[in-house]
């Protein structure tokens, strides 16, 4: 899928409402499945125990018994409906790479004519050394 089409996916899931003081599903996501397959998610934002909407995406991918993330975004859109592709997070690097057993493959959309791999937002992972 091109970057586009998923970006609007991820545009489209947009629906911000208010649950007491709280901002839920003010940030999209969507995600392309080796099989081709495209699930969306969007933020709950609690204090200290939500979940980004990448997190979201990937919970409904598993949740529908897949595993394999190709490609990946998050968006946003501001007051006047301009919309915003969104980096990851650092927990959603890590939880990216958690939830595909370390493989560092997943494409990651940072705009309509960019991606990087997770490995490149991820460079020292596993770094380890004696000192």
């Amino acid at each position: 899928m091109e970057n586009i089409g998923l970006i609007q996916k991820a545009a489209s899931v947009i629906a911000p409402r208010k649950v007491g003081d709280r901002l839920f599903g003010d940030v999209g996501a969507a995600l392309v499945t080796d099989k081709g397959n495209v699930y969306t998610g969007v933020c709950i934002d609690t204090s200290g125990i939500g979940f980004c909407a990448e997190q979201s995406a990937i919970a409904a991918m598993m949740t529908a018994g897949e595993t394999k993330v190709e490609k990946i975004v998050a968006t946003w859109k501001d007051e006047n409906g301009d919309t915003f592709v969104i980096s990851p997070c650092g927990h959603c690097r890590e939880f990216m790479r958690q939830t595909h057993d370390g493989k560092m493959d997943i494409e990651v959309v940072l705009s309509k004519e960019k991606t990087a791999k997770l490995s490149e937002l991820l460079p020292y992972r596993d770094s380890w050394e004696r000192v």
